[in-house]
């Protein structure tokens, strides 16, 4: 909602949007190009895509494909492909919010040609004003005991 009223009131300020016309890029390849598409251009230091995020992306890529594999075979063994799509970098001026929203890709399947393709949404955001970041972070907190809970007691 706060984002959405920042663009109401032109209070946002977009700073890059890139599709990749040429094809996805292979994160997952140690390449400098990928790595500083994956970073802010504003502060490229402080809004970037760790290998933590990396990680957590292709851990929700294995556990969704084994539990939609039926087969003997466990997907949790094949290697994980995660392209870059797509990034885009915002300034919520009234937030005093930045972010920047990376799309990537990965198959559902072994074969590319085959598998349908899969769509991550990754938004790392930087809070800029003290009360903002101890706002978020309340709510993080808040979040995060909500979810303990959840699975705690669905057992998910």
């Amino acid at each position: 909602v706060p984002f959405s009223l920042c663009t109401v009131l032109g209070q946002t300020e977009f700073i890059e949007g890139v599709e990749f016309s040429n094809g996805p890029m292979n994160v997952l390849k140690n390449k400098e190009e990928e790595r500083m598409m994956m970073q802010s251009v504003v502060v490229p230091h402080e809004i970037r895509v760790t290998e933590a995020v990396l990680a957590h992306v292709q851990h929700h890529i294995r556990n969704n494909n084994n539990n939609n594999n039926t087969s003997s075979s466990s997907s949790s063994s094949c290697e994980t492909t995660l392209l870059l799509k797509r990034k885009f970098e915002y300034n919520f001026k009234l937030c005093f919010v930045n972010v920047i929203m990376l799309h990537f890709v990965s198959f559902s399947g072994k074969e590319k040609e085959k598998e349908k393709e899969v769509l991550h949404l990754v938004e790392i955001y930087r809070f800029r004003h003290p009360m903002v970041q101890k706002i978020a972070a309340l709510i993080h907190l808040i979040v995060s005991f909500t979810m303990l809970l959840v699975d705690f007691f669905l057992g998910t």
